[in-house]
């Protein structure tokens, strides 16, 4: 699960096989892809995923297919099917055929992505299919009764007040008054410049 928003004016990218929490501006919209880790020897016939969202508030487009880019489905489904945004809990899922043979994908790429606002601090977790406890979990499907469950995973999403810097102290991108790690950070993705990160460590500090 990759999460891609911003905190102020500066890009943020977080992964949840990568780090736990990911700090975005509150109030700011955010995207949530999701991309196969591990997907069955030869490929699947079909896949669902389940995500819960807490208090974060989901955009979610009018046609579900809108949402889905995997290459063999035919019928791209969500549950529940026109959503508020404000469920707390989102499913999605497709299939490559309604009769066997079914063909089989080895798609590895991003296949779903999903809209959300970052509204209160909350938990992102892809919940895991299990046969008894969660027959509606994220898996990929072989063949019926035939289920691999995928890597999955959770993220903090903290939403935070963002106050955009001064001219004076330009590397504290999150305007508490301090240039930190944080800031230096923000600064290595933002730019990329070894330059502008070298100012940012010489600035750690209060402003």
């Amino acid at each position: 699960m990759v999460v891609e928003g911003a905190y102020g004016a500066t890009p943020v990218t977080c992964d949840s096989h990568v780090s736990d929490t990911c700090r975005l501006g509150l109030g700011s919209p955010f995207t949530i892809r999701m991309v196969p880790r591990a997907i069955p020897t030869g490929g699947y016939a079909f896949w669902q995923t389940l995500l819960e969202y807490g208090a974060l508030v989901y955009l979610p487009t009018l046609d579900p297919a809108d949402e889905n880019s995997w290459d063999l489905g035919i019928l791209p489904l969500r549950a529940p099917s026109a959503p508020a945004g404000t469920e707390g809990l989102v499913g999605h899922g497709d299939l490559s055929s309604f009769f066997a043979p079914m063909p089989l994908s080895s798609q590895t790429a991003l296949f779903l992505s999903l809209a959300f606002v970052c509204s209160s601090s909350d938990l992102l977790r892809i919940v895991a299919f299990d046969k008894v406890y969660d027959p509606s979990g994220s898996m990929f499907g072989i063949a019926p009764k035939y289920y691999i469950a995928p890597l999955v995973g959770s993220l903090q999403v903290q939403c935070d007040v963002v106050v955009e810097s001064e001219s004076e102290c330009p590397y504290d991108l999150n305007g508490d008054g301090v240039v930190d790690l944080f800031d230096v950070q923000a600064v290595a993705q933002k730019t990329g410049s070894i330059v502008e990160i070298l100012a940012a460590i010489r600035a750690l500090g209060p402003c």
